[in-house]
Order: structure tokens, then sequence, then C-alpha cells
């Protein structure tokens, strides 16, 4: 039996009444192109395949792959490759994306997944439940991840998993997120956007007169006087502010 590798963050699903869930929020459809991330053992890959015409899946660890070979499943396409640096424009159909995802990667790879010219009909992810909550969160709790994940999704929360359904056991427990592309974006320059934001964020202690205060000729008196005007608090942070309002402060500014 494989050693899962701490190092990759592999904690793999191998509770079946699970994986059965994830494939029920993932729509499965007999047509389907599924691109599996982290096959791991490949528990969940073999549910996949018996449901839809064919699984792509992307593993990094050299071992897990050679086991996957070996189970010779028909319709799966194995590539060994770290799926940050994968290129999803080589997808010219439609496809969907399942994966189980190590906590060090989740960041990155929504910023990744949603600058994707052929964006996926559905992604489902199972995400630490933490991270879970920060990728859906509301005014008041918002985050840079929040903000980046909502400007381009729909975002669904599923069930929780509870961390005894794994091996090796996590520390925490596990939530499927369901993301669905949003048809219509807002008309504007998002690498912009996302850099105000970010500066907005840069000292979570500060306010975010004194965050953006930092930008070259920054018009705090205007700005002040625009927070009045939108009845917003002078002393409002970062995580108080909703994604309309920090588009509306972009246009402003």
């Amino acid at each position: 039996m494989i050693e899962p590798k701490k190092s990759l963050g592999q904690n793999w699903l191998v509770d079946q009444k699970s994986l059965i869930n994830i494939a029920s929020w993932t729509e499965l459809k007999p047509n389907d192109l599924i691109l599996e991330i982290g096959p791991g053992t490949g528990n969940l890959t073999k549910l996949l395949l018996s449901q839809v015409k064919k699984v792509i899946a992307i593993e990094l660890d050299q071992n897990l792959i050679h086991d996957l070979e070996k189970q010779k499943l028909a319709n799966l396409k194995l590539i060994h490759q770290d799926i940050l640096r994968f290129n999803f424009n080589e997808l010219k159909e439609e496809y969907k994306i399942v994966g189980n995802i190590p906590y060090y990667l989740t960041s990155h790879l929504i910023r990744i997944l949603s600058n994707i010219k052929y964006k996926p009909t559905l992604i489902v992810l199972l995400v630490q439940k933490e991270v879970a909550l920060r990728m859906s969160a509301t005014k008041g709790k918002h985050s840079i991840l929040s903000l980046l994940t909502q400007f381009y999704w729909e975002v669904t929360l599923g069930d929780d998993i509870e961390k005894d359904k794994f091996y090796p056991v996590p520390k925490v427990d596990s939530k499927i997120v369901i993301l669905k592309p949003k048809l219509k974006l807002p008309d504007i320059d998002t690498n912009q956007l996302f850099r105000l934001i970010k500066i907005g964020f840069s000292s979570k202690r500060k306010t975010l007169i004194n965050n953006l205060g930092t930008l070259p000729n920054f018009p705090k008196e205007k700005f002040k006087k625009y927070l009045i005007d939108h009845q917003m608090d002078q002393l409002i942070r970062a995580q108080a502010i909703d994604l309309d309002q920090w588009i509306d402060i972009f246009n402003f500014l």
C-alpha cells in the first residue's frame, strides 16, 4: 500500500458515502468530461468513471500515477503534472472539475481557475471547512479570497465531511464547495480592481482610508466625502465592504 506524503498534503477520502456525496453534487451525466485534481489512490476516480465518458486525472505524485496505471481503468487519462502548471485552455470541449484540494493549494488554484479563458461548467471541490467558509463569506467577514471567488463564481456550500472519513486523519473537517461560472462579469480591469482590493486588505488592523492612503495621489478628503455620501463609516475596514462596493470604489478612484 502506498503511504500518503505529508509534504503534498495527501489526505485521501476513504468513506464511500462521502465519495457518492461529492459525485452527486457534480451532477454527473453520461457524456461528461471530468477533470479530476489529485486522484490519489483512485477512490473517487472509479466512481466518476462508472458514470461519465471520460476522466482526465492530474496527479503530481509519480508513485500514485504508477499505481493507477496498474489498475488499467478504462476511459481514464492520467497526466503527471502539478495542477498549478496545467494548461486548462487545452481543454476545448465542455468539462467539469472535481478535486480534494490540500490547504496550501486552494487560494492559488482559485486564482488560476478564475482566469481560465474557457471555464468549466461546474467545479466541485473538497477543501478545509474554514477555507470553504472564507470563500463564501458575506459582508463583515470578507477576504481577498472571498471577493475573488465571488467575482467570478456563484458559490454554494455543500455538506461537511468529518476528518475521520480520511486517511490519514487530518486535524480539521472538510466541506464541499460548488462553483458555477457567472455568465456575465462587470466590464472592468480586473487586475487593477484586485490590486486595489489587495491594498485595501494590506493591514487588517488599519481602516480602509489608511490602507488606501498608500496609493499615489490618493484623494483622502474626497474619499471621506464619498464614504459619508454612501452612508459608510469613515473607520470602515476592508472586510466590511462587499464586492459591488469595491467595484464602485474602484470606479470612483
